[in-house]
């Protein structure tokens, strides 16, 4: 993505029906400067130098926005997700809270998905609450001189060569296996960008008791009927391979606490069928648990490829973008399961739920439109609901929150579950 011009973020939301404790966040926004929020991307002056993190514990101070109509709280979420934020430059991250005139509060924090995944995030957040100030070990920006930071980083790259050969090796059958077909190897010719716009989120809210019970009937759990509801979602919305199966990709996270890597995932997918699920969750249940094992059995392929990404040029990064994307309609899954209870107490209350979503910015129509159909569905249960996060973009379509809360709720009621939307 950032290949491409646009930084990816991850963007958490708590909402309160009750006023919130600002000074209590300022506190848990100064202590997530000495967690994995607490840093940069330095670049080597070598070329082809490996980048490193750098210590960058205050990177802004916490935002309180005026007081508007809770109505208008997605709005506030766009802006806040679109005001920039850049991990080599800083901020990195971003924290904002904003009253609502009726009472309540909404709070966001905003990363840079090249700084940490929500499993990083969730473990920051979690340090924060505690109070935790862990040494990370990371240089101050800027600490070396050019000619130190040339004479490492050649250091560096040198012993990393062996690294690099065993890349290639490895790399050659990833290469092949997932080669795009020539259809998507055609390159649209290049169309002048028309402004901005990002992915429009929904957030179906379900009973979390009748969402078991009907998951119970038909042969499964709260798990493969979140994965139905994106099969059935995804069918609706047109993301269906040549075979009449719909694919997810799922995010499988491989983070262990002393982790300190960006995006410590790996992946796995499962097929289903749109018509099936309907009716018997069994087969999408069984796919989930054999992916699931084999994730945890099987080195990751993709991960093969890493040591040559600081020799990569950008413009061959952007020509391998099905890398990540994937060859034909995919939707992208993921399943937070029950949120922690501490999670919810960013201020030191209970908030009445959290969402999350990921954003690409600055991006615009032409090239979201160029990137394809995409949809993402993921949920959590909190306070005795189920709650669903959807992302969507649709070529040809007008794209509103109003047009994708209709597809959303055309895949309940085939599920025969309803729900309202946040």
């Amino acid at each position: 993505m950032r290949a491409h011009g646009h930084e990816p973020v991850q963007q958490l939301i708590w909402v309160y029906n009750h006023d919130v404790n600002i000074d209590r966040l300022r506190e848990v926004h100064r202590d997530l400067g000495y967690t994995l929020l607490g840093r940069r991307i330095e670049r080597s002056p070598l070329p082809f130098g490996r980048h490193r993190w750098v210590a960058a514990p205050h990177q802004g101070d916490l935002v309180v926005s005026p007081a508007r109509p809770r109505a208008e709280m997605m709005a506030w979420c766009d802006e806040q997700a679109t005001m920039g934020v850049d991990p080599e430059r800083g901020p990195a991250w971003r924290m904002a809270v904003t009253p609502f005139t009726e009472g309540g509060a909404a709070v966001t924090l905003v990363v840079s998905h090249s700084l940490s995944d929500v499993g990083g995030i969730l473990f920051s957040i979690f340090a924060a609450l505690a109070g935790m100030k862990p040494d990370l070990g990371y240089p101050q920006p800027r600490s070396r001189t050019t000619g130190q930071a040339i004479r490492e980083d050649l250091r560096a790259s040198v012993k990393s060569l062996p690294d690099i050969r065993r890349a290639i090796k490895a790399s050659l059958p990833v290469l092949r296996e997932g080669q795009p077909k020539a259809s998507r190897e055609v390159r649209p010719a290049k169309q002048r960008e028309t402004g901005r716009a990002i992915r429009p989120s929904v957030f179906p809210v379900v009973d979390a008791a009748e969402w078991d019970a009907r998951a119970k009937e038909l042969g499964g759990n709260s798990g493969s009927l979140v994965a139905a509801y994106a099969i059935r979602l995804g069918y609706i919305m047109g993301q269906v391979g040549s075979d009449g199966l719909v694919t997810l990709n799922f995010p499988v996270a491989d983070r262990k606490e002393a982790v300190d890597r960006a995006n410590a995932l790996t992946g796995m997918s499962v097929t289903g069928d749109p018509a099936e699920v309907l009716t018997n969750l069994a087969t999408i249940r069984s796919a989930l648990k054999t992916g699931l094992k084999e994730v945890a059995e099987t080195p990751n392929q993709l991960l093969a490829p890493l040591p040559l990404t600081p020799i990569t040029p950008r413009w061959v990064v952007r020509r391998m973008e099905w890398l990540v994307l994937g060859d034909g309609p995919v939707v992208g899954c993921t399943n937070m399961g029950d949120v922690p209870e501490a999670l919810t107490q960013l201020d030191g209350t209970a908030a009445d739920y959290v969402l999350a979503r990921g954003v690409e910015w600055p991006i615009g129509p032409v090239e979201l439109n160029r990137v394809g159909n995409w949809l993402l569905v993921g949920s959590c249960r909190m306070n005795g609901k189920l709650f669903l996060f959807i992302t969507a973009w649709q070529v040809g379509k007008s794209n509103t929150r109003e047009e994708i809360q209709e597809l959303a709720t055309q895949a309940l009621a085939d599920f025969g579950l309803s729900g309202t939307f946040i």
